[in-house]
């Protein structure tokens, strides 16, 4: 079965013409077996042409190589002798006659011969010992060389009829009638359209037994790949239904298999992604809930004039408010990231200055504990965004201040042409298990949960082209130790 998946256009747009896989794969298959048998055909029936034709010439060739060794040996050698009488050589001519027939009657040549004398006559062989094809040669062959046509060392053809002959020609010299003069070697040339006619019914008998077995093979194979892939394409359909099941069938085809492995590894991280987004609006509830609650019951105090302390009733609201807006504020960051939609506002900062006076500013969230920035590297910058460095910032150190038992120490410092902040601080630390997991948004931690504030970290300093480290410290110490790098100006 093929795979087809609906597609929505524009109006008045044509929507892409699609194929079932099997017809993919199929008619290309079934072309290429129809063309190799036509063109295996076509490849034969010009080599067979060729192939009786240089046979015919070769045979020829050697007939008339023959000739001229009798002629070298014996009349060439006469006529070098200028004595002679025309009598001596037509005696001479005579005998080079009878020494080329016993070459011709040897039988070791496939070849025919056909003799004239200086007329023009036919003087091998006798007239009516070959039937009538000697006779129609002789009238060719004299034809031929009347015109000019038949000439010594110029192999040539000519077709009697249905019939086609290779030949070429010895010229003897001489000004004497002598008897052999023109020696005219020939062959005939088989006619192939036979071969060629049973040869292409023989190729058309495999090509459609080779087509028949081909396009079962073909089919089966094709559904083979088919058969998963709409497995694929029906869950697929299912994912969108919001149901992520893994594909447990094993496929004997490499690439599908992979591609199944790749797709089960897909629907698990479409799965996880859902749990943590489900986790995260779960959290983000709870989080806007509680500073909700806090501020309308203490606003509703206020209205009612219950509160006897509604300075202080006003300040934990404005405290509230404060923390939802920064919630909301890290909420909409992380979703800008996400999506490649935040502008950054690079300008070089001195880091050593800009710690400061965010330490400055943090201790007063310190909560008796002490926030100590320890002398470190000076003269660093950096090219970074301020106000998302400052979240990030802000987002560590809280973090560290929440865990720490006394106090949080920040420390700069400059390392492979890397600015690198650390903060630490004496806590007790992050387990095993939790480790994987700490940058994830709204991870739940046995000791509670991490929130959102340290993905923040992790999405805005990949975002700004650095990254972030964190371990435990080294026992007997306890705490954890952030580590921020940004490439150094």
């Amino acid at each position: 079965m093929g795979i087809w998946l609906p597609s929505v256009g524009e109006p008045g747009q044509e929507e892409p013409m699609t194929h079932r896989i099997h017809i993919r794969i199929f008619l290309p298959v079934l072309l290429l077996i129809i063309m190799l048998p036509l063109a295996a055909w076509f490849i034969f029936s010009i080599t067979s042409d060729w192939y009786v034709r240089h046979t015919a010439h070769k045979n020829v060739t050697e007939l008339m190589k023959e000739i001229e060794n009798e002629d070298a040996k014996f009349y060439d050698a006469f006529l070098s002798s200028q004595e002679g009488t025309k009598q001596e050589k037509k005696e001479a001519s005579k005998e080079l006659l009878n020494r080329v027939k016993g070459v011709v009657k040897a039988g070791h040549l496939e070849a025919g011969l056909i003799v004239l004398n200086s007329k023009m006559k036919q003087v091998y062989p006798a007239t009516g010992q070959e039937g009538d094809t000697s006779r129609v040669l002789w009238d060719s062959f004299r034809e031929m060389l009347e015109a000019g046509m038949l000439q010594s060392g110029n192999p040539a053809e000519l077709e009697i009829g249905n019939e086609r002959y290779a030949a070429e020609l010895l010229e003897m010299e001489s000004e004497a009638n002598i008897k052999a003069k023109y020696f005219i070697g020939y062959a005939q040339i088989p006619n192939t359209a036979l071969l060629l006619t049973y040869t292409g019914n023989l190729i058309a008998v495999i090509a459609a037994v080779g087509l028949f077995l081909a396009g079962i093979v073909v089919w089966a194979v094709a559904g083979s790949i088919a058969k998963p892939l709409e497995a694929l394409c029906r869950q697929t359909q299912r994912i969108g239904d919001g149901t992520y099941q893994v594909i447990r069938e094993q496929y004997s085809v490499t690439e599908v298999e992979n591609l199944k492995e790749a797709f089960n590894r897909m629907a698990e991280k479409l799965k996880d992604a859902e749990e943590q987004n489900r986790r995260f609006f779960q959290n983000v509830s709870h989080d806007l809930r509680t500073p909700l609650v806090s501020i309308a019951g203490y606003a509703q105090g206020i209205q009612c004039g219950v509160m006897k302390e509604p300075e202080k009733a006003a300040e934990i609201i404005l405290s509230e408010s404060l923390r939802m807006t920064n919630l909301v504020e890290s909420i909409l960051t992380i979703s800008k990231m996400d999506n490649s939609e935040l502008k950054l506002n690079r300008i070089n900062i001195d880091m050593e200055e800009f710690l400061a006076e965010q330490t400055e500013i943090l201790r007063g969230l310190a909560d008796g504990k002490m926030l100590i920035m320890t002398e470190g590297d000076g003269g660093i910058t950096v090219e970074a965004d301020p106000d998302l460095l400052i979240r990030i910032f802000q987002n560590v150190v809280s973090n560290c201040l929440r865990y720490a038992e006394s106090r949080v120490e920040i420390r700069l410092s400059l390392e492979e042409q890397q600015a690198v902040i650390r903060v630490e601080d004496d806590g007790p630390g992050i387990s095993e298990e939790e480790f994987p997991h700490i940058f994830e948004r709204y991870y739940q931690g046995k000791n509670g949960h991490f929130g959102i504030g340290l993905s923040v970290v992790w999405s805005g300093m990949e975002y700004m082209g650095g990254s972030v480290g964190v371990a435990n410290k080294t026992a007997p110490e306890h705490g954890v130790v952030y580590s921020l790098y940004l490439p150094a100006g």
